[in-house]
């Protein structure tokens, strides 16, 4: 999707009809301010009269860098902290799928989505043989390992209902402290043996 820019307060016309390239799911978001196109370092950049970036405000991340080096592609897949990728989603319905390094997703509620874009996101497996969707938060954390299930629910053990840790929806969440996981899981063990 292209963002068309307004000519820079200091250049004139002469930077007017630049284009910037953003995700379908940030247009709405995107069309809430007015943006300029501003030449810096040989190259064109997007900024709202503020002086606010585009990519600082699609991420709320104020060091955000382009991995192509075109300061124009504002696409979440091309925006990075710090040389790590934030994860490419889709998003279907009041859903969101991210996709984790290592060839697996982890889907989400679209209200979690702004949330869960402030890490990149891997999949581990667990102790358990399972696989969760783990990562360093730059923003929140401090930059220590955090669970994707655990930021969204709050929660200091989070069990999955479904058992099922790729499976971030706030449905499937519940509260596992107090020895409610090991208790779920041994249920399920014996379930699936028979």
């Amino acid at each position: 999707m292209y963002l068309f820019l307004s000519r820079g307060r200091r250049t004139g016309d002469k930077y007017a009809g630049q284009k910037t390239v953003i995700d379908l799911a940030d247009l709405e978001e995107c069309l809430s301010h007015h943006w300029y196109a501003v030449q810096s370092e040989g190259t064109f950049r997007a900024y709202f009269p503020t002086g606010g970036s585009l990519p600082s405000f699609l991420t709320g991340i104020p060091m955000t860098c382009h991995l192509d080096g075109d300061k124009l592609n504002n696409r979440r897949n091309n925006l990075s902290l710090f040389g790590k990728p934030f994860n490419s989603f889709v998003v279907k319905g009041n859903l969101a799928y991210l996709l984790l390094k290592g060839g697996k997703k982890t889907v989400i509620d679209l209200a979690d989505l702004e949330k869960a874009l402030n890490q990149h996101w891997s999949a581990r497996r667990g102790e358990n043989g399972t696989f969760y969707a783990t990562g360093k938060s730059f923003v929140a954390a401090g930059g220590k390992t955090i669970q994707l299930h655990v930021l969204i629910s709050g929660f200091k053990k989070t069990g999955h209902i479904d058992f099922d840790g790729l499976n971030n929806t706030r449905t499937n969440l519940r509260d596992g402290g107090g020895g409610v996981n090991e208790r779920h899981h041994r249920k399920s063990v014996k379930a699936a043996s028979g």
